[in-house]
């Protein structure tokens, strides 16, 4: 391939080889040529005519061609031959050799970019993050782009245009035309001034296209590159993340409460929540009243007193916002109307009153709201009911995901769009990278549905433009436990290992329950009345396995549950459970007593009942 146009025109030599694949001896009598229109006979070249069997004989013929000029290049040859020793036997044969004369221009062109950070331009702009520490970098950077055009075709070529295209926009690059030779290459050098701090879009693009045209026959070629800079923020950036936990560290629910006090209790729990009067809503009983005198919102301490309407006292102490209190001694019925009087701690003064129907005789439920008192138990000597009063844990995360210091302000959380916490945070510095973490105490006490909690991070940058970020959370309802219960002695149990420990226990019974050791997935459970009288189960289960306990006649009052793990020297006790069975007392599906479950029954007026049943005789 010509370099330039003096290579154009070159020598050539064409070979034809002539063989003979018979079994005489051959004599070469003619051996014709045609190219191009033009007969030639190269009988003259042939080395040697005669040709024995096997061999061959080779004619070379020298021609010249111009390279320069594309086009098909097709020879053709035909031979004839005469048997030696046979007569006027005769044979020929032909061949032809085409081939193609092209003249290809290619051009290559690579962009790339460098900042001016310390000495010279070092590093890619891809990499160059200037915004990290704006107060030494400053804001204005020079990047130069370096347009890398090379002639990667065989002959010599003319460089016409470099365009270059940055976000839409295009312009030349080159000054004037240059030639490459073949193999060479030549950088061309733009120089841009940045503004890093003012309004970049979020990705820099830039697109070249370089043309060229080739010295002969020509032809002309193109390329194309292109170059991203992903730019940093030029404002700060946070990100938000909230999460959600118990005090034990378990997941976020509510309680949705409304649970109906149905005889007159010998106590009530309240949990003191300083709202006035008109946020309470309880309107049940013609008997309750309440009266603000002074506001508690920024009350953290107060002194309640509880009295009957003649006056007998029940409860007299400062209680603190969030704080539970028990109203009753719980051995006897409370009186039919409660005095509660709320008095600033500091300075003595009245700051609310309530009279208080404590008969239950008008509808009374758990999340009941009676002022600054909302209502999360109840209960006498055979029935006792108490809620979670839905405070949590709610811990924070923020992260400076930008280049530039953020300046925090504060932290401020809704719950369905009513704010129930703000944090100052005193216009923290926040560095690029950096992580601020921390816990709050929110109360949903007063929640009886699905939660949203809504978290926003007041902020803004050095410059004193805002990068605020948000986060939300869903906390949802807790089922609602089950409405089962056993209303007559059963003669079988179904129940289930849970693995759980004594504080695990969910029911409404006095029981007793006792954790000696861990205890493990495999067990044995050995099952007696209270007199170990009678065995009514012994085997081994696992966590999750369901067991059943007969009897001929009604269950014993109390049923013992040992549940038994085995070490080195033999079967020990580690966890010991003895509840009511013969449904004297409140048993409901589901109830859990340590690591035993409820999940079913047998009883005469019930039939059979099981969770996940129609049970429709609950």
């Amino acid at each position: 391939m010509p370099e330039n146009e003096g290579d154009c025109v070159k020598g050539v030599t064409y070979s034809y080889v002539v063989s003979n694949v018979g079994d005489n001896d051959q004599r070469i009598i003619d051996l014709d040529r045609e190219r191009d229109g033009i007969s030639v006979d190269l009988k003259a070249l042939i080395d040697e005519p005669d040709i024995s069997p096997g061999r061959f004989s080779v004619a070379r013929e020298s021609d010249v061609l111009d390279f320069c000029v594309e086009r098909i290049v097709s020879t053709s040859a035909e031979v004839t031959s005469e048997a030696l020793g046979i007569g006027d036997l005769t044979c020929s044969a032909q061949n032809t050799l085409s081939f193609p004369i092209s003249i290809s221009c290619n051009v290559a062109v690579e962009v790339s970019c460098f900042a001016d950070e310390a000495n010279g331009f070092p590093v890619p702009c891809d990499e160059f993050n200037p915004l990290r520490d704006i107060a030494d970098a400053g804001c204005e950077h020079v990047l130069k782009y370096v347009y890398t055009v090379t002639n990667t075709g065989p002959v010599d070529d003319v460089i016409q245009s470099v365009v270059a295209t940055r976000n839409g926009e295009s312009f030349e690059v080159l000054d004037q035309e240059f030639n490459l030779a073949p193999g060479e290459f030549r950088d061309l050098d733009e120089f841009v001034l940045v503004d890093y701090c003012q309004g970049l879009p979020a990705e820099l693009n830039t697109e070249v296209e370089v043309t060229a045209d080739m010295l002969v026959a020509g032809g002309s070629c193109f390329d194309t590159d292109d170059y991203s800079i992903i730019l940093p923020e030029s404002q700060c950036s946070l990100e938000l993340s909230l999460s959600c936990s118990t005090f034990d560290g378990k997941e976020c629910v509510l309680y949705p409460g409304k649970e109906l006090c149905k005889h007159h209790p010998s106590f009530l729990e309240f949990k003191f929540v300083g709202r006035p009067c008109s946020h309470g809503g309880y309107k049940f009983s013609d008997k309750y009243k309440c009266d603000d005198y002074g506001a508690m919102e920024s009350i953290s301490t107060v002194h309640i007193t509880v009295t009957s309407i003649k006056g007998d006292e029940y409860f007299a102490a400062s209680v603190a916002y969030g704080e539970r209190i028990r109203i009753g001694h719980g051995y006897e019925r409370l009186h039919d109307i409660l005095v509660v009087n709320i008095f600033d701690r500091a300075h003595g003064k009245l700051l609310q009153r309530m009279n208080i129907d404590a008969s239950c005789s008008n509808p009374l439920y758990t999340l009941d709201i009676l002022g600054g008192l909302i209502l999360l138990g109840f209960g006498d000597e055979k029935h006792h009911v108490s809620i979670p009063d839905n405070e949590f844990q709610l811990s924070y995360e923020i992260t400076n995901i930008g280049y530039t210091p953020a300046l925090l302000e504060g932290l401020s959380v809704a719950a369905n769009d009513v704010e129930i916490l703000a944090t100052p945070l005193s216009f923290l510095q926040l560095t690029a990278g950096e992580t601020i973490t921390g816990t709050e105490i929110i109360d949903l006490s007063m929640a009886s549905e699905p939660v949203t909690l809504n978290g926003a991070v007041l902020a803004e940058n050095l410059s004193g433009v805002s990068c605020d970020t948000t986060d939300s959370l869903e906390i949802g309802i807790a089922e609602p436990p089950s409405e089962c219960r056993c209303i007559d002695c059963p003669y079988a149990y179904k129940f289930k290992y849970t693995g759980g420990t004594c504080d695990d226990s969910e029911n409404s019974q006095k029981f007793w329950c006792s954790d000696k050791e861990s205890i493990s997935d495999w067990v044995r459970i050995v099952v007696t009345d209270h007199k170990e009288k009678y065995v009514f189960f012994e085997g081994d289960v696992e966590v999750g396995q369901l067991f059943e306990i007969e009897s001929k006649h009604k269950f014993p009052e109390y049923t013992v549950f040992k549940i038994m793990v085995k070490d080195s020297h033999g079967w020990s006790v580690a966890q010991v459970v003895k509840f009511n069975t013969s449904c004297e007392k409140p048993l409901f599906l589901e109830d859990t007593f340590g690591a035993i479950q409820v999940y079913g029954w047998k009883n005469h007026k019930q039939g059979t009942i099981v969770v996940g049943g129609d049970n429709t005789h609950c």
